[in-house]
């Protein structure tokens, strides 16, 4: 009886702890990797290429990001007078609840992003989550130029974008 017992728990040990159970879900593998940027859609479906400078979208289109590990690299370049400016920054992320986020040095969640569709081994789209779209809205100055183009803050930072692996 005590032999059955013992083969019964060994067997219930290795069928708890499966390939899944394993897996780790904070880090999936389909996002390791380098993705570089491929488009950005507005609610209403227009492409930010059809309301942003030609130089504007030349510079997002630049932007780099990699996974590896529990490591989080981006390389962003942003339109500063004729030039677009490159900077890195690595830091950890995770994702939790179908949300891709950015953790600092201190453990505090920089930007956290809702990912739209699941991760696929060749692409992945994501929408800014609500808290990091009102500290955003606090953040970016007051645009004229898109109200003319019949948009406002709340149309951008509902946008949603699609970047692929390299």
């Amino acid at each position: 009886m005590k032999r059955i017992l013992l083969i019964a728990l060994s067997v219930i040990a290795f069928t708890a702890c499966t390939k899944k159970d394993n897996e780790d879900t904070k880090h999936p593998k389909e996002l390791q990797g380098t993705w570089v940027y491929e488009n950005s859609k507005l609610p209403d479906g227009k492409l930010f290429t059809e309301i942003i400078t030609s130089k504007q979208m030349q510079c997002a289109k630049e932007n780099k990001y990699i996974f590896y590990g529990e490591f989080f690299t981006s390389e962003e370049h942003t339109l500063k007078g004729d030039d677009c400016e490159k900077k890195n920054a690595t830091v950890k992320y995770f994702v939790e609840n179908s949300k891709l986020c950015l953790q600092g040095a201190n453990g505090v969640v920089l930007k956290a992003y809702d990912i739209v569709v699941s991760i696929t081994p060749t692409q992945f789209i994501f929408k800014y989550d609500n808290e990091f779209k009102a500290f955003l809205r606090s953040q970016i100055p007051y645009d004229p130029t898109l109200k003319e183009k019949g948009y406002t803050i709340d149309d951008i930072l509902n946008v949603t974008i699609t970047y692929r692996k390299q």
